[in-house]
């Protein structure tokens, strides 16, 4: 009698239930870090064995997201889950930090300052002030440098109240380095609500810009701020004398804060 031949069995038949309900789990999971802890939880679902089962579970979410998933598990099956998920993570991180609440942003620049030191959370913060009209995520990316020399803590204190930037600017200005200066300015800018404010984030900015040696770029700023708030040139330059114990070459920024402004001679003559 010949043999009518049933072939091979289909394939969802040879699937391990356990494995596709171990898939089916790793994909209904609710983030990202969830998703990493199951996966690492879960080490089977690396194995080949579990191919069909991950593509089983794969069929029912979108195809870009089931690529996502691959492409995870196979860089997890290589090099582990922690470091398939870590640039997803970082990125999520650069991004909650932009959107978070004060209390939350001070929680996580002291909580995950070994994070934020990673350069892909510089690069994504970068990418978000390109894109961002607001300033917030400049702000952001200011008070991550800040966190990581250690005087983010005093610059949100500012952010609180804001009468606290002077004095702050001046303390930072007046250290041998003044790596937080520039952040901390950057800081002191996005917050200014007034011309005021404006104005002196611009005084301290040119300090930064001639201690970093851009003298004309400095005296440019420096002009435009003594335009904004002229009231406040004779507290500059006392500031100017103490910075100036520091780093002479701001004593170079008093004459452009006591002779005319352009444009004052002509007038009165």
């Amino acid at each position: 009698m010949g043999s009518f031949g049933v072939g091979p069995p289909l394939s969802w038949s040879t699937i391990d239930a356990a494995l596709l309900d171990a898939a089916r789990g790793w994909l209904a999971t609710r983030s990202f870090t969830e998703e990493r802890d199951y996966l690492a939880g879960h080490p089977e679902l690396l194995a080949a064995a579990a191919d069909s089962a991950v593509e089983e579970a794969l069929l029912a979410v979108p195809e870009d997201e089931a690529e996502r998933c691959r492409t995870l598990r196979e860089v997890a099956q290589t090099d582990g889950v922690e470091a398939a998920y870590r640039p997803l993570l970082l990125t999520v991180l650069a991004h909650e930090l932009v959107a978070a609440e004060p209390a939350r942003q001070r929680q996580l620049l002291t909580e995950r300052l070994d994070d934020l030191d990673d350069d892909l959370v510089g690069a994504t913060l970068e990418e978000l002030v390109e894109q961002d009209e607001t300033g917030r995520a400049q702000q952001v990316s200011a008070l991550r440098s800040l966190a990581l020399l250690g005087e983010h803590e005093a610059v949100l204190s500012a952010l609180d109240e804001p009468s606290q930037f002077y004095d702050l600017l001046t303390r930072l200005a007046t250290s041998p380095d003044i790596s937080a200066l520039g952040p901390a300015v950057a800081v002191a800018f996005t917050a200014a609500s007034t011309p005021t404010g404006a104005a002196t984030a611009a005084f301290f900015f040119a300090v930064v810009l001639v201690v970093g040696g851009d003298e004309d770029q400095a005296h440019a700023v420096i002009t435009e701020a003594r335009y904004i708030a002229p009231q406040r040139a004779g507290d500059w330059i006392e500031t100017l004398t103490k910075v100036g114990r520091f780093h002479p070459v701001t004593l170079d920024l008093i004459p452009m804060l006591t002779g005319p402004l352009p444009g004052e001679s002509a007038a009165g003559s």
